[in-house]
């Protein structure tokens, strides 16, 4: 920190800053609300006269739900939208159109040829999923260094563990005949023909490293309420070591960017008033690069996106994230205690899918719902206790605990979890 007085540069700050929080976010694909570990939450904090940090954080994540999006007409209310995680983008599932739009020569073609001529009267072959979804483990580890100019270098990199269990597929016409004599055979032929499994798994895997080059000042205030304003400047590079997407399993979600390089640049201003009291807002801009592979899409409209069996070469041009997190935090600063309520909030616009096989409309599969803008809303209390202040010390430990409380979203998991990041100085 810096001990100058500096009136006539904060008007500047504030105006580069505030262009860097207004650009949105190229993000990665992964609708949830976890941590990262570089979250500008629990960052590990490098006291000015030490040379290194090191970080270990835990979340889990219990309580899981599925939001889904608006319809068209938005007399849906709030509470209908939010179900079981695998509800996110559609209530129901509908199987017979899970064989609409494929060519009459492949097995499944046939199939519903022969099977499904009544395949749209939106009675037969619906099913509700159900599941349980958690991520008992987020480990968040991290590393920063001192360099000259005020720099530091941090490196940061998360390994996961999520399940889906209790996995139900509920007809909706049970007791039909016609629905008796087709249906019990359904989601096994769909496994079949489709290549996949609608059952429960169990994933662990590192996410994305992210390398970042971090810059701080603060500049003080002779004001009788503001005394300092900070500001913190980040680039980074995103490296794709996280465990991929698995489209053969439900919901197999990418535990990074689904092997996509990005590159992040990020702002943060702070605001130090008199009694220990501090204001933030942070924003950043990660530009991920598509890529190249086999995914399930879309052929006919009616489908419905757990049901997707047909598989081709694309390529993914992720959609733009914007992402704030803003905090207020009381400090005591006699004894390193702190408190902080944040509001952390998400969203990730429209992905776009180029098909490399003419046999498929590119229109029809982008009006897959998990292509399209999905959000998050958090709310996160956390209590922290830095040693800083014992400069005598050879090694400074300094400790977090928080409660994540996900209240809203729309095609996207939103999770509660608890945790605790711990890291040391030295």
């Amino acid at each position: 920190m810096s001990n100058k007085t500096h009136h006539t540069h904060v008007p500047i700050l504030l105006v580069l800053l505030g262009v860097v929080i207004a650009i949105p976010i190229l993000h990665a694909d992964m609708p949830i609300n976890l941590l990262e570990p570089y979250d500008v939450l629990i960052i590990p904090f490098r006291p000015p006269n030490r040379d290194a940090v090191f970080g270990i954080g835990y979340e889990g994540a219990f309580h899981i739900r599925g939001f889904r999006g608006d319809d068209e007409t938005g007399r849906v209310d709030h509470a209908s939208l939010r179900g079981n995680p695998l509800q996110l983008w559609d209530k129901e599932q509908n199987a017979i159109a899970a064989f609409n739009g494929l060519t009459y020569l492949s097995r499944a073609g046939q199939l519903s040829q022969e099977l499904f001529r009544d395949n749209n009267n939106n009675t037969h072959g619906i099913f509700t999923p159900c599941g349980t979804l958690t991520v008992p483990l987020n480990l968040l580890l991290s590393g920063r260094f001192r360099l000259p100019y005020e720099l530091s270098l941090g490196i940061y990199i998360p390994y996961r563990v999520a399940q889906l269990t209790h996995v139900r597929w509920l007809q909706r016409n049970p007791d039909n005949s016609y629905e008796e004599m087709i249906t019990p055979d359904l989601i096994p032929t769909l496994e079949q023909l489709g290549g996949m499994s609608l059952r429960g798994w169990t994933r662990h895997g590192f996410g994305d490293l992210m390398t970042r080059i971090e810059w701080f000042r603060g500049f003080q205030q002779a004001r009788p309420w503001l005394q300092m304003v900070g500001l913190h400047l980040r680039a980074g590079l995103s490296i794709p070591t996280g465990l991929r997407q698995n489209s053969d399993i439900l919901i197999g979600f990418p535990f990074g960017h689904d092997g996509g390089v990005g590159f992040q640049i990020s702002g943060q201003l702070e605001l130090g008033y008199c009694h220990g009291i501090v204001l933030s807002i942070d924003g950043s801009l990660l530009h991920m690069f598509g890529n190249t592979k086999e995914r399930r899409i879309r052929t006919n409209t009616l489908q419905t996106d757990l049901f997707l069996i047909t598989k081709a070469i694309s390529f993914k041009e992720p959609g733009f994230t914007q992402r704030f997190t803003l905090y207020a935090e009381k400090v005591a600063r006699n004894h390193g205690l702190s408190a902080r309520v944040a509001y952390q909030y998400l969203k990730h616009s429209d992905d776009q899918l180029f098909i490399c096989d003419d046999r498929f409309d590119h229109v029809i599969a982008n009006t897959a719902e998990y292509l399209q803008e999905w959000t998050t809303h958090s709310l996160i209390f956390l209590v922290k206790y830095d040693a800083c202040r014992h400069t005598n010390w050879d090694i400074i430990p300094s400790i977090h605990a928080f409660f994540k409380l996900g209240f809203n979203g729309k095609r996207a998991f939103v999770a509660d979890s608890l945790g605790i990041t711990w890291s040391i100085s030295f």
